[in-house]
């Protein structure tokens, strides 16, 4: 499992590159508003987008992870289920964007971003494939050229000065690379087979059985979303701006949540079987989770200033510095959570999920249009913790009443422990000394990759990392 990981870490790196990194360079050559102007719509897209996705990064991992030997089956048919969606999202969408007034002046960008977002889809499909099959190596292939594609073909564009709809048009020449390598390298691995074209009531029973999972994907992102949209209602794209350029960091940071849960999820579909296997696994992601997140916590709270002034420089981002720690807290309640919600999907309790999900999206609605209008951006952070809690307390719940463990080993207790003192230290010692003592920082950094990982673990990954070195010499 180490090796995948290593894979799937390398492929989410390499996609950090285009997808984060390059929002950076975004934001700090055009300033706040205009960074403000593109997001927006990029937001929307996501929203749009996530419809056509349909929550195959989960369901079609998780089936081809049970049946690998129907894995071209499974992705034929999720290739036609996803085209349907796609006809059915453009005769709805397509004259909503004519008609509604609120996107005057975003259409043009709007749909360059559409076109794009969607070849992203198809390409995202096949790779799905390559994770479920457990062939980690074949979707860092496609992450390198399409990473590397993306980021000369739009940071070339603004760093010669091109604004928005420059950017969005070099997106769209990158996914169409990314969806010509991403096919070609599936029909490499599958021997040149033909297209299966399954039955009618094969795609509506793939879209059926899909639903929760397109549910819980679609309103997932709703609900990470909907501050951005909110923002723009109440303050303009300049605050939409500030906000996004904390909030990419946060994503950048997210990145490990993908290795582990795509790795994690692939293995634990194989083992579902096996109640005792199912669980320690659940309890080992876990705690590396908490880790990650505690880490990610502690970087953003702790190094704070520094990161503004590295990433956005003297480009009007100050405002971001007080936001860091927040998204820090953010960012933990999502690695924290995420265990369990992968142990409710393999164990064929979704629903639980779409539900949940569901819930906080009323819940992060409420709370954003309250909130925002009276704190600002510190309203929308404040927003995002508090539907985070809402929405890990229903996992913990039902995750723990199916398998009756808490899947909280005495390692993950102190890294609890630890991010708790963290923040208690946030609260009283920065608002007197301004900074938190970088000593301390880095202290607790290594205390908590020493209690993160066991040692058997340790001493696993580092003959990993010797064999890969020499078949590589």
């Amino acid at each position: 499992m180490i090796r995948n990981t290593l894979f799937m870490l390398a492929s989410t790196i390499l996609r950090f590159v285009s997808g984060v990194l390059l929002f950076v360079i975004m934001a700090r050559f055009w300033g706040p508003e205009t960074f403000g102007y593109f997001m927006y719509p990029y937001t929307l897209v996501t929203i749009i987008v996530i419809l056509i996705d349909y929550g195959f990064n989960l369901q079609i991992v998780r089936d081809i992870g049970k049946n690998a030997q129907h894995a071209h089956k499974l992705t034929c048919e999720a290739v036609v289920a996803k085209s349907l969606l796609v006809i059915a999202v453009t005769l709805v969408g397509l004259p909503l964007l004519f008609l509604v007034d609120v996107l005057d002046g975003y259409r043009i960008l709007l749909l360059l971003l559409i076109l794009s977002n969607v070849l992203s889809s198809y390409s995202l499909l096949f790779n799905l494939t390559f994770r479920g099959m457990g062939l980690f190596n074949k979707e860092t292939i496609v992450a390198f050229w399409s990473s590397l594609a993306t980021f000369i073909l739009v940071g070339g564009l603004v760093f010669l000065g091109k604004g928005p709809i420059a950017a969005a048009f070099g997106f769209l020449l990158s996914k169409i690379f990314s969806l010509g390598l991403s096919w070609a390298i599936y029909q490499r691995l599958i021997g040149g087979v033909k297209f299966i074209y399954p039955s009618r009531n094969a795609v509506f029973k793939m879209l059926r059985t899909g639903f929760p999972f397109a549910a819980h994907v679609a309103l997932g992102t709703l609900y990470f979303s909907v501050d951005t949209l909110v923002i723009q209602y109440f303050m303009g794209p300049e605050k939409v701006g500030i906000y996004q350029a904390g909030f990419r960091i946060m994503v950048g940071g997210l990145i490990l949540t993908d290795v582990l849960s795509n790795v994690y999820l692939s293995k634990m579909a194989a083992d579902s079987s096996d109640r005792n296997a199912l669980v320690n696994l659940a309890t080992s992601m876990t705690r590396h989770c908490l880790m990650i997140g505690v880490l990610g916590f502690v970087f953003l709270s702790g190094f704070s200033d520094l990161l503004v002034k590295f990433f956005y420089g003297n480009s009007g981002f100050a405002e971001v510095i007080q936001l860091f720690p927040l998204f820090g807290v953010v960012l933990l309640l999502r690695y924290w959570g995420a265990s369990y919600g992968i142990l409710l999907t393999v164990d064929d309790r979704q629903i639980v999920r779409m539900i949940g999900v569901g819930l906080s999206v009323i819940v992060s609605i409420s709370l954003n249009i309250i909130l925002i209008p009276r704190f600002n951006l510190i309203g929308a952070l404040t927003a995002s913790i508090i539907t985070h809690v809402f929405l890990n307390s229903i996992y913990i719940f039902f995750a723990c009443r199916q398998v009756r463990s808490w899947l909280i080993e005495t390692r993950s207790g102190i890294l609890i422990f630890i991010a708790m003192l963290m923040g208690f230290i946030q609260l009283a010692i920065v608002p007197h000394y301004g900074i938190m003592p970088y000593s301390l920082i880095f202290v607790t950094i290594l205390f908590v990759g020493l209690v993160g990982i066991t040692p058997a673990e340790y001493s696993k990954l580092v003959k990993r990392l010797q064999i890969n070195m020499s078949n590589a010499i």
